[in-house]
């Protein structure tokens, strides 16, 4: 498992907000991920993000691409 320390800035900032918001749509983590950064990545790359941290098992992606969500894995 990858530890949450190792993730690229960017990386840690998608954590950082799901962390905070819990759940949320494609459209408002963008959102809220262009707010926090100084230079945001494309959303190409936002979603290789994304995607990156469901194989390291720190968010869960749930849904098609209709009625997807971001969730981030609890930890004890």
């Amino acid at each position: 498992m990858t530890s949450i320390e190792t993730l690229t800035p960017h990386q840690r900032a998608l954590y950082d907000i799901l962390a905070e918001e819990g759940e949320l749509e494609p459209a408002d983590l963008y959102a809220a991920y262009q707010e926090r950064v100084d230079e945001p990545k494309t959303d190409r790359t936002v979603r290789n993000y994304l995607q990156k941290l469901a194989q390291y098992n720190l968010i869960t992606i749930t849904g098609t691409s209709r009625d997807r969500t971001y969730v981030v894995e609890r930890r004890e």
